[in-house]
Formats: structure tokens, C-alpha cells, sequence
């Protein structure tokens, strides 16, 4: 984060100690906005802890503001609770908000709904799949059911559900669904979105567990290409895809190159989001599955016996095997 940005932070606190309480009344939704400004530039530039400092700041500067703006703070905070991989945290501040918003704005209003799809893929992340399934089959029913249905939230409850379906080992149905959330997606964004990337990374992990490698491998390539343009090549959005290419050509024995790609995952789990990361463990535990091929017992027992460690700590097992969506407002 700029240097003008983490003032602008650190400005807005001060206003919120040191002027009387009149005057703070009406600092405060400037206050805010600017907390959740530098909170999404943050966010967007794969900053997590910074954008979380931020919008729990907001979290507190909206208690004496109208309801939607506390309901903007904690939706974002999940997000990026979500995004640290503290998923117990992200489902506090996400039910916290859920129903608030409900109230203000109703069960079936189109900001509730992708509030409600975000708290999905909490579950998801927490092993809670029938819950997960159960709260993206109802956002999908309340789009279908509309004249114009939302692109956002249709599409990304039905990529998710595709996920869930696909751990459920039902393959055909996943496959069919997420090729659905590919072309609702182009059609509303254009073919180079990166919303339509995070649909292509999920279609082609589920191409390569069927088996159909030249298309998955056809597919992935194309999703990071429209990453990399607005992101880099060292954003942590990357890292389902990367991940995905290295198991598709591990499988393939093209080991140098899964191997270059692993090293690529690792470097940006250690710099973007911390030596604790689950997604880290998730990287390592790969990386070691590829080293084993290879003889390179040793190595593989290292980095197997330090992604456990990780993983342990936060209860999971493998994750990104598919990337479930979470969207900002837009």
C-alpha cells in the first residue's frame, strides 16, 4: 500500500480519538469510506492483512452508522478473514451481517443472496458440504427464477455448487454445471474477465479428474493468461490455476515442468500470504506428492512432514483442488 494510502488510515483513527463527539458524529461516514477504500485497494492487491486492519477498523467506525454500512464492513471483513484462510473468523463476521441485511433489505434482495453465497464457500472451507450445497441451490433458485437473473450471483453459486458436486464424486453434473457458469460468465463480462478465468481454472480441474487432459491443460493455460495481464505473475489468484497445471502435468510426468510451477506456488503462498497459510500446506503436500515421483524421498518427506504441521492447525485436509468463488461488491 502506498505511503498516501496508509496515512489516509492512520488520519482517519486520529479524527476518530481526538475530536469531540459531535464533530466525530460527523466525521465518521468519511471515515469509513476511506477505511474501506484503502481495505479494497488492499484487497486487490493481494495485501490481506492490511485490508484486514482496515475494514475491522470499519467494523468499528459503523456502529453509528446506518445499517448497510455495517453490513458492507463485516461482509468485506469475511471476505478477507476468507481469503487469510481464517475460516471460523469469516463466518462470524459474515453471519454477523446476514441479518442485518436481511432486515434492511429482504431474504431474497441480490446484495443478501451473494452475502449468502460467500457464507457457502465458508462452509465449504469448514467441511460443512450439505450446508454449502443447500445455500447455493437456493441463490441459484431465486436467480433462475427472476426475468433478468444476476450474473454474479447465479454464476457463482452454480460454480461453487459445481465444486461440491465434484467432491461428491458427481462428475457428469459438476462438468455440465460449471461449463453453464463458463458461458454465463463470457456472456456477461466478455471472454478476457477474470471472473470468467476462476470459471475456466475450475472447469479444467475438473476436465483433468476426468481425465480429459488436453483440454484441461488447454483450459488452465487460458485462464492464467487473463490473470496474469491485470494481476502479475506473483498474485495470490494465481495460485488455484498454478496448482492445477502442476498436478495436470505431474500426472503426465512432465515433472520439470510441475516442478517450476510448484516453486512459482510457493514463492507467492511465502510472500503474499504468510509461512501458516493453509493454502501453503496445500502447496507443500503437492510439491512433496511430486518429489516422491521423482525418488527424491528425502525432500518429500520434508516438505510432507511441514504442510501436516500447517494443516493441522487449521483442521483441513487438501484444499484448492477447485477455487470457490468469492466476489467483492461490485
Amino acid at each position: 500500500m502506498s505511503g498516501i494510502r496508509v496515512f489516509r488510515i492512520w488520519f482517519a483513527l486520529f479524527l476518530l480519538l481526538c475530536l469531540s463527539p459531535a464533530a466525530m458524529l460527523c466525521a465518521q461516514p468519511a471515515v469509513w469510506g476511506r477505511l474501506m477504500e484503502a481495505g479494497k485497494l488492499s484487497l486487490r492487491q493481494g495485501n490481506y492483512e492490511q485490508a484486514k486492519d482496515a475494514f475491522r477498523a470499519a467494523v468499528a467506525t459503523s456502529k453509528e452508522l446506518p445499517g448497510d454500512s455495517r453490513v458492507q464492513s463485516l461482509h468485506y471483513l469475511g471476505i478477507t478473514h476468507y481469503r487469510l484462510g481464517q475460516y471460523l473468523e469469516a463466518e462470524r463476521a459474515l453471519k454477523e451481517g446476514l441479518p442485518i441485511a436481511e432486515r434492511l433489505w429482504g431474504v431474497e434482495n441480490r446484495a443478501v443472496l451473494q452475502l449468502k453465497n460467500h457464507l457457502g464457500t465458508v462452509y465449504v472451507y469448514t467441511g460443512h458440504y450439505t450446508s454449502a450445497e443447500k445455500v447455493f441451490r437456493h441463490v441459484a433458485e431465486i436467480e433462475r427464477d427472476r426475468t433478468k437473473p444476476d450474473p454474479e450471483n447465479l454464476s457463482g453459486a452454480l460454480n461453487n455448487l459445481s465444486q461440491v458436486l465434484m467432491m461428491r464424486r458427481r462428475h457428469e453434473e459438476a462438468l455440465a454445471m460449471q461449463r453453464e457458469v463458463v458461458a454465463i460468465r463470457e456472456a456477461a463480462y466478455g471472454p478476457e474477465h477474470q471472473e470468467v478465468a476462476t470459471a475456466l481454472t475450475n472447469l479444467s480441474a475438473q476436465l483433468r479428474m476426468t481425465g480429459m487432459n488436453g483440454e484441461a491443460e488447454k483450459v488452465q493455460l487460458r485462464a492464467l493468461r487473463i490473470l496474469e495481464k491485470p494481476l502479475g505473475p506473483e498474485h495470490p489468484e494465481l495460485i488455484s490455476g498454478l496448482l492445477n497445471l502442476a498436478r495436470l502435468y505431474a500426472s503426465q510426468r512432465r515433472f520439470a515442468e510441475a516442478e517450476a510451477l510448484m516453486e512459482r506456488c510457493r514463492r507467492i503462498c511465502e510472500t503474499k500470504l504468510g509461512p501458516e497459510h493453509p493454502i501453503l500446506g496445500t502447496v507443500l503436500m503437492t510439491h512433496a506428492e511430486i518429489l516422491r515421483e521423482t525418488q527424491r524421498k528425502r525432500e518429500s518427506k520434508d516438505l510432507e512432514r511441514r504442510a501436516k504441521t500447517i494443516l493441522r492447525q487449521h483442521g483441513e485436509d487438501n484444499l484448492l483442488h477447485h477455487t470457490i468463488d468469492v466476489f467483492a461488491f461490485q
